[in-house]
């Protein structure tokens, strides 16, 4: 009755190994409260307002990023202003904001500030 048991260690080792190198891989994250922190300071400087507003849906649940635009000023009735959407992505170099507009302007966050989507 041993046997099968013990057939099964390398088999489950296995599996765990291959499962511990998904996170290095490229796709969808979801930040942390500290990676939303940081998103708010990089995008701060790379939009150049002091205070950024972040939209639903929340990036710590989805793995997307929304910026909602500034306020109308005193003298304006209405703002065309959109809201900014970035996907948030990782990968083995860290985490990045990628501007679902354009994709070429990406923001860099430490890796510690996002983990992959977990799987469905």
């Amino acid at each position: 009755m041993r046997r099968p048991v013990a057939a099964a260690g390398p088999a489950a080792l296995f599996l765990l190994c291959a499962c511990a190198g998904v996170p290095d891989e490229e796709g969808p994250a979801l930040l942390t409260e500290e990676g939303v922190d940081a998103a708010r300071t990089a995008l701060s400087a790379a939009l150049g307002r002091a205070t950024i507003t972040l939209g639903e849906p929340s990036a710590t649940t989805a793995p997307v990023l929304v910026v909602l635009p500034p306020r109308p000023g005193p003298y304006e009735a209405n703002s065309p202003a959109l809201p900014l959407r970035f996907d948030v992505r990782s990968d083995a170099e860290g985490c990045r904001l990628v501007p679902e507009a354009d994709g070429r302007r990406t923001l860099t966050l430490p890796k510690s500030a996002c983990r992959p989507v977990p799987p469905r």
